[in-house]
């Protein structure tokens, strides 16, 4: 499968690892193929140049250290039957559909409750209790 990670996820991978986060990231890397969009990767680091983290050569390290496809963002498009909330998770959401991945894995609702097919919105939760079991 090919499998798309939302930047909330990646703020958890890279500076709040458990046990759980790390199993599912070995996982997605040696048994399915892990896409991240460019807008993504760049909110990664923005968001750890933030005080509270101040982390951007972590956030850095840690992309270099992920076996990964990037996915460049093409100019965005209104999409027919594709919205979500907040308006500023739209490019985020283009980029899933667009990049046809099979799972998108999110921790942010708005997302999980957008209501499209494809690709699968899932959690962290719902993706180890599916494949990986537990």
């Amino acid at each position: 499968m090919v499998i798309m990670l939302d930047t909330n996820i990646l703020i958890s991978a890279a500076f709040f690892p458990n046990d759980r986060m790390n199993e599912m990231i070995e996982v997605i890397s040696s048994e399915h193929e892990l896409v991240l969009s460019d807008l993504i990767a760049n909110e990664l680091i923005e968001v750890a140049s933030y005080p509270k983290f101040n982390k951007v050569q972590e956030a850095k390290n840690y992309l270099k250290g992920l076996s990964y496809r990037e996915y460049k963002t093409p100019p965005i498009k209104q999409i027919e039957g594709l919205s979500i909330r907040d308006d500023k998770d739209y490019p985020i959401l283009f980029s899933a559909v667009k990049s046809g991945v099979d799972i998108f894995i999110t921790g942010d609702k708005d997302f999980v409750e957008c209501g499209i097919n494809s690709p699968k919105i899932m959690t962290v939760q719902e993706f180890c209790s599916k494949y990986i079991g537990g």
